[in-house]
């Protein structure tokens, strides 16, 4: 069996402790479809033709859960980088820069622009440019292929300031795939107040969209970047964001129900509510909805709490930490 088959099965083991499933380690930021599809399979094996093939085949929001496994699997990045040193086919450009994108964010750190020393501000530049080379959305002529460039480069946009950019790419996505969950997401980070946007922006954007599912996601992100704003940029903290958003809140969570499927916007919705309920001290929602998450988690969402894992999550939950930090 192959090394993602191995740790997705040992994930569906049986935690006698709490009678529910076990985290998938490490993190797979496909949620299995890498292992479902033999993806993984052809990249261990660097064949690239059935590997592409196959990502191909899938649904758009499929390609980018693929490809973030790729991407993002520990026991894959070093593997990827020396495949893909001088990538020749559009998902392999796409991949690399990627991994440059997200190599300047490491170097720069997730602090303000004050706190960035020059050292880093360098480093950050130098990888945000090699990763413009590759992910230019212009050079893509395939369709979903340019919406995973539109979604990497409106990042590449938020770090070099360049919101004008940013937001013109996002206009082209919603012209190709209105419910493209990536480009949704790195759009929401370019017009948030963190980054020169606003909460009346993030709340446009949330409010408006037409599809059911996807409003539903982006008024709970809403809801969940705000929290985090208030956590770290405002002196009233979390206190200040139930004084201001509570009731927003408390009627956002009574309309959503919990998504039972296993697409990456349900997969965001689960984690972000699950948050959302921890924030509104709403345990008994909070604690349902963490036993619920499982392999689902994702720690994109849970980072700035200190949590890495599903197994950090049922820690909080088990010494009451959260409840320690006025949740």
């Amino acid at each position: 069996m192959n090394i993602i088959g191995k740790f997705y099965l040992a994930g569906k083991e049986v935690d006698q402790e709490e009678g529910d499933v076990k985290p998938l380690p490490p993190f797979d930021a496909s949620f299995g479809l890498m292992a479902s599809t033999g993806i993984d399979r052809d990249f261990e094996r660097s064949d690239w033709k059935s590997l592409e093939e196959k990502i191909l085949r899938l649904h758009p929001n499929g390609v980018s859960r693929a490809l973030n496994g790729l991407r993002s699997w520990k026991p894959y990045k070093e593997k990827l980088r020396q495949d893909i040193n001088e990538p020749s086919s559009d998902i392999q450009k796409i991949l690399r820069g990627a991994q440059y994108i997200e190599d300047g964010w490491k170097i720069r750190g997730t602090g303000l622009g004050k706190d960035v020393e020059s050292g880093q501000a360098m480093g950050f530049f130098m990888e945000l440019k090699k990763g413009e080379k590759l992910l230019n959305p212009d050079n893509f002529e395939n369709t979903t292929l340019k919406l995973e460039a539109i979604k990497h480069y409106i990042v590449l946009c938020k770090g070099i300031s360049h919101s004008t950019r940013g937001r013109e790419l996002f206009k082209e996505s919603q012209n190709i795939d209105q419910d493209h969950f990536g480009c949704h997401s790195s759009y929401m980070g370019l017009i948030s107040p963190r980054w020169g946007g606003s909460a009346e922006e993030i709340e446009a954007l949330a409010e408006n969209h037409p599809t059911p599912l996807m409003r539903d996601v982006l008024r709970v992100m809403y809801m969940a970047e705000m929290a985090d704003h208030f956590q770290h940029f405002e002196d009233s903290g979390i206190q200040g964001f139930r004084e201001k958003y509570g009731a927003y809140t408390s009627s956002l969570l009574s309309e959503i129900r919990f998504p039972t499927d296993r697409s990456i916007t349900s997969i965001s919705l689960k984690n972000n509510l699950c948050f959302l309920y921890t924030i509104i001290k709403m345990k008994k929602q909070r604690n349902k909805a963490i036993k619920a998450l499982s392999t689902d988690f994702n720690p994109n969402t849970w980072r700035s709490w200190g949590i890495e894992t599903y197994k950090d999550l049922k820690w909080y939950k088990r010494g009451n930490i959260f409840e320690d930090l006025g949740c």
